[in-house]
C-alpha cells in the first residue's frame, strides 16, 4: 500500500503530523509511507524512521521559489506515475489540494470543515473529512483525519524524532544543563531580552549550564549572543549552527527546556524532556506540547473553550504580560518534578 501526506506549512507543523505517520507505520506495517512538505522543513523528519520518502516543494516565500514550479511539475509527475492508494491533504491549503486533486490516488482525502468547497474542487476528492477540529490539539486534527478513514490505533502516539546519541561538544560528559530557546520569527511571540537573562541567571544558580538555542537567522543569533554574554563566561551558544537532529541530541540531554512555542518546543516534546512554554497569542488546545511533562506559562488566564471565543481573546494577550518570576516559578516546579 502507497500513502502520501502532504503538508505544505510551517516546520512545527510538520513535526505535528510525525503522530500520524507512526499511526500508520504502527497498523500498517507494510505500507511505503511517503510525505510532501515544504523546501526548508524537511529537516524535522530526520528523526522519523518510519518515512520511506521525502518529497520537497518550493519554498511558500514568491522570492525565495526560483525554479521552484520546475521542482513542483517534477512532484506531480512523481506522484501522478507513484500510483498512491491513498493520498492525505493535511495541511488545508489550496496548493496541496491541487496536487490532490490531480495525483490521481484511488482515495484522495481532504478535511472540509470551515471551508467553503469552491465548484473545482467538488469532485477533486473520493472522501472529505467534516470533523469539527476547532477544539482539537492539531496532532490529533491530523491523526483522526487519518483514521477516519485508513484505520490506526485508537490512541494518538507522542510526537516522533529518535534524537542520535552522544553529546553535544558544547557540554561536558554528565553536566547538568538547561536549554533556553528564546527566539521566534514571529515578533508576537517575542519577549524581552532582560527577563530571558534573569530566568538564566536563576538557572545558573541552581547549578545548571544555560545553552542558548536560535536558529540560523542573524537577528535570532544576536538576540541568543546577547543573552549568552549576559549569562557569563558558563554559558553557551548554539549560534544557530544545529541541525534538527544534532538539535534534538542536545535537547534530549538537558534536565528541561524552556522557551518560546516553536519547532523547537515541539521537538524538546518528542525528546521527552521537560518544556516550560511561553504563550501569549499562542493557543495551547492547538500548540501545547504534546503527550510530554510541560507546563506552559500563559499571559492572562485560561482562554475560553468555545470558539470562535478562545481565538478572540487570545488574539488580544501580550507576551509583555509574562514576568520573568512567572516563568521562574514554573522551572522551579518543573526541577523540583524531575529531580
Amino acid at each position: 500500500m502507497k500513502i502520501l501526506l502532504i503538508k505544505l506549512k510551517n516546520i512545527g507543523d510538520v513535526l505535528i503530523m510525525t503522530p500520524a505517520i507512526r499511526g500508520i507505520r504502527e497498523r500498517h506495517p507494510e505500507a511505503r509511507i511517503s510525505v510532501l512538505v515544504r523546501a526548508g522543513t524537511e529537516g524535522i523528519l530526520a528523526g522519523c524512521k518510519d518515512i520511506d520518502e521525502v518529497l520537497v516543494s518550493a519554498a511558500p516565500e514568491k522570492h525565495k521559489r526560483g525554479f521552484g514550479w520546475w521542482n513542483d511539475l517534477k512532484n506531480m509527475i512523481h506522484i501522478r506515475t507513484t500510483g498512491f492508494d491513498w493520498v492525505f491533504e493535511l495541511g488545508d491549503g489550496d496548493r496541496g489540494r491541487w496536487i490532490t486533486k490531480f495525483s490521481g490516488a484511488k482515495n484522495r482525502i481532504a478535511s472540509r470543515w470551515g471551508w467553503v468547497v469552491p465548484k473545482h474542487f467538488e469532485n477533486a476528492f473520493t472522501g472529505t473529512s467534516t470533523q469539527d477540529w476547532q477544539l482539537m490539539h492539531r496532532v490529533e486534527k491530523d491523526y483522526r483525519l487519518v483514521s477516519e478513514f485508513l484505520p490506526l490505533g485508537d490512541e494518538v502516539p507522542p510526537l516522533v524524532f529518535d534524537a542520535p546519541e552522544g553529546v553535544d561538544p558544547l557540554v561536558a560528559e554528565g553536566a547538568d544543563y538547561v536549554v533556553i530557546h528564546p527566539v521566534s520569527r514571529w515578533k508576537r511571540k517575542a519577549w524581552p531580552v532582560e527577563r530571558w537573562v534573569s530566568v538564566g541567571r536563576w538557572l545558573a544558580g541552581r547549578g545548571l549550564r544555560c545553552v542558548i538555542s536560535s536558529g540560523p537567522d542573524p537577528v535570532e543569533v544576536r538576540m541568543a549572543e546577547e543573552i549568552t554574554h549576559a549569562l557569563g563566561e558558563d554559558a553557551r551558544c548554539t549560534r544557530g549552527t544545529r541541525s534538527w537532529s544534532e538539535l534534538a541530541r542536545l535537547i534530549k540531554g538537558a534536565k528541561l527546556f524552556t522557551g518560546l512555542d516553536t519547532a523547537a518546543m515541539h521537538l524538546a516534546a518528542a525528546c521527552q524532556t521537560p518544556v516550560v512554554a511561553l504563550f501569549a497569542q499562542s493557543i495551547e488546545s492547538h500548540w501545547g506540547p504534546w503527550k510530554c511533562r510541560h507546563e506552559i506559562v500563559r499571559a492572562g488566564g485560561p482562554l475560553p473553550r468555545e470558539f470562535p471565543a478562545f481565538v478572540e481573546e487570545a488574539a488580544q494577550r501580550s507576551m509583555l504580560d509574562i514576568t520573568g518570576q512567572d516563568v521562574i516559578a514554573a522551572c522551579e516546579r518543573m526541577l523540583s518534578n524531575v529531580s
